[in-house]
């Protein structure tokens, strides 16, 4: 290899990195959350910590907020699947326990870039 592939490669690469860091640190992370059951809807701020114990005539799924993100702590479904997707802190990310009909979806800010067709 010769002196400008060395160079055109690292050219490469800094770009590469630099439009990762753009796309990751510089955007803000969602700033709410749509909590729908077959009991209602509701709307939640990211920005706070607190845990709500959902009720619904199924069963109940224990919701965590933490740090920006939430979660499925615990679920008293069969399948457990509710839990395991683990946290949503993206515009458009979303958490379901279908056998207690929850849904739980990251809304997000007006400056957020959301990757996900709708």
């Amino acid at each position: 290899m010769k002196k400008l592939d060395y160079l055109a490669l690292a050219l490469i690469l800094l770009v590469g990195i630099g439009s990762i860091l753009v796309f990751t640190l510089g955007r803000e992370p969602g700033s709410r959350a749509l909590i729908v059951t077959r009991e209602g809807e509701w709307e939640v701020s990211l920005s706070q910590n607190l845990t709500i114990r959902m009720e619904t005539g199924e069963g109940y799924n224990l919701v965590e907020i933490m740090d920006g993100g939430i979660r499925v702590l615990e679920a008293d479904c069969r399948d457990q699947l509710c839990v395991h997707q683990g946290e949503a802190r993206d515009a458009g990310q979303t958490i379901v326990c279908l056998p207690h009909e929850l849904v739980i979806r990251v809304q997000g800010t007006a400056g957020d870039v959301d990757t996900i067709a709708e």
